[in-house]
């Protein structure tokens, strides 16, 4: 259990590091993103904190999670967000609604079906998480996470963490592929 906990922390810190650090080069796009996604109609001040406070906040999680510090209540913390942003994507595909995530940056594709898979798994990582971690306020587990690394069924694990994450990446993007043949003939 040990090896799967760090997996799923390793995969859900890259997640979010990745994620933080491309919003970093798209804000103007993010504040579009966030607006397109229903904060404009609390104010217009509110899509650029939250542009501006995202990303730092992903970043923070991310190392967190790589860390292990606080784990439970970072945790809590991915998962509150990542449920507002799967409701947030669930309600605009229901109303037909399509527009870019800025997930990864401004190069993200349009919200759907691959974005909520893609979701639906990082919570599903969080909810590991919880229920495997015990209610710590500070562990430092990077010794003895060191020592698990050398062992060869958890770099295999890892190995197969890291795939996850590069499949996670992919799925957020498998709408693309089924959408170019359509918007080719649409243009024909």
């Amino acid at each position: 259990m040990p090896d799967l906990v760090l997996v799923a922390r390793l995969v859900l810190g890259l997640v979010f590091l990745t994620s933080g650090g491309s919003k970093f080069q798209s804000s103007s796009a993010l504040v579009q993103t966030i607006q397109q996604f229903g904060a404009g109609h609390f104010g217009p001040k509110l899509p650029q904190l939250l542009a501006r406070f995202l990303p730092p906040g992903e970043l923070l999680l991310g190392l967190l999670f790589l860390s292990g510090l606080w784990l439970t209540l970072v945790a809590c913390a991915a998962l509150g967000a990542l449920v507002t942003f799967t409701l947030a994507m669930t309600m605009h595909l229901a109303q037909g609604h399509r527009f870019r995530c800025t997930c990864f940056g401004s190069a993200s594709s349009e919200i759907g079906i691959g974005s909520l898979c893609r979701n639906v798994v990082l919570l599903t990582g969080c909810l590991f998480l919880l229920v495997s971690s015990p209610w710590t306020s500070v562990t430092v587990p990077l010794r003895a996470d060191a020592q698990r690394l050398s062992d060869p069924t958890t770099l295999a694990l890892v190995l197969a963490g890291c795939s996850v994450y590069v499949m996670l990446l992919a799925v957020g993007e498998i709408d693309r592929l089924f959408r170019s043949p359509r918007a080719s003939k649409k243009g024909v």
